[in-house]
């Protein structure tokens, strides 16, 4: 099961063929890897979960979009257990193995998710979701590119384009001047004014959509892209 899923994943996109490199090389360090493919077009309910065995952590290795989701239970299936959701790289990791584990999802028409969990050891590519002292903590983001966004003089032009995988974006106002940022028809005023980024601030963007910026004699803003 685990070669076939490895050769499914590495005929897929660059970002799946990394994810087969780290499950090959977990199982060369001799994990207890078990690898499910789920067809999400096909709702499984509550009320009839999918049961895992014994796990300390579940990697959700790859999806056909980041907006494909499953909820997961640990331990219990019982409702009143609140399920946490679990996209795209994301991971739901123990400190010691749990019993069982309960995956539930509503019908995502055309959408996979291949699900690798392992018994003992932590698998830590990307997103983390850890349970420590009763609490969940959440750390976004895997890699990370440095791009330069030209705005010629007095038009609104794209600062990054959108990206459903993308964490955050960072980015400081290095022009000297003011520059505003919004939508595609960004200005400095009227309707379509933007909001005003001064010289020598720092943008923090957590969307997933396009940002577009507007400066009056024009720069180059250089970006921090997260993914």
């Amino acid at each position: 099961m685990e070669n076939l899923a490895l050769a499914k994943m590495a005929l897929a996109d660059e970002s799946q063929k990394e994810a087969a490199l780290l499950l090959l090389q977990l199982i060369e360090q001799g994990a207890d890897i078990e690898v499910q493919t789920f067809d999400l077009a096909t709702a499984r309910s509550e009320n009839d979960p999918f049961e895992v065995g014994s796990f300390r952590s579940i990697w959700i290795a790859s999806a056909t979009d980041s907006s494909a989701e499953v909820s997961f239970r640990p331990n219990s299936r019982n409702k009143q257990q609140g399920a946490v959701p679990l996209t795209k790289n994301a991971v739901f990791s123990q400190i010691v193995p749990m019993a069982r584990g309960y995956f539930h999802w509503s019908a995502q028409a055309g959408k996979t998710m291949t699900v690798v969990m392992s018994r003992l050891a932590e698998i830590r590519p990307g997103s983390l979701i850890n349970q420590l002292a009763g609490g969940v903590t959440l750390a976004d983001g895997s890699s990370f590119t440095v791009s330069a966004a030209v705005l010629a003089a007095a038009t609104a032009g794209l600062i990054v384009a959108q990206d459903t995988d993308r964490k955050c974006l960072t980015f400081v106002n290095e022009s000297g001047a003011d520059l505003w940022i919004g939508g595609a028809s960004v200005s400095n005023a009227g309707a379509n004014k933007g909001v005003l980024v001064v010289a020598g601030e720092k943008v923090v963007w957590r969307n997933t959509a396009a940002l577009y910026g507007y400066s009056v004699a024009g720069t180059t803003l250089t970006c921090m892209n997260e993914r």
